[in-house]
């Protein structure tokens, strides 16, 4: 089983959405490394009862002990409305089919 964050890195080439997981086995947990750009990205951590997540981003110029060469920008997003977005569109869905079967169900004879 795969357990993913989405995320979306921009490396000066513009914005590339890339989704570290962490791979689930009998044997553990592992996380496995994700190219997005010019960097790779691991995801290390997530505990879901917080609502957070452990990410490690590798450039191709940073080595250990280099220092902070870059500068990293996080923006965090929730989207806890998306449960009625789904609701909105399964009320449309049923409000549809019932106008599709309504007229059928008048044009049949009695």
């Amino acid at each position: 089983m795969r357990v993913g964050a989405n995320v979306t890195i921009d490396d000066g080439s513009g914005p590339q959405p890339c989704t570290p997981f962490l791979l689930v086995t009998k044997s553990g947990i592992k996380p496995a490394p994700v190219t997005c750009g010019k960097y790779s990205v691991l995801l290390q951590s997530m505990e879901v009862e917080s609502h957070t997540v452990n990410l490690r981003i590798l450039g191709e110029d940073r080595a250990p002990g280099s220092g902070m060469g870059q500068r990293v920008v996080l923006r965090v997003t929730r989207k806890p409305a998306i449960g009625l977005v789904w609701l909105g569109t399964l009320l449309l869905l049923a409000g549809g089919a019932l106008a599709l079967s309504r007229p059928r169900l008048e044009m049949r004879p009695a």
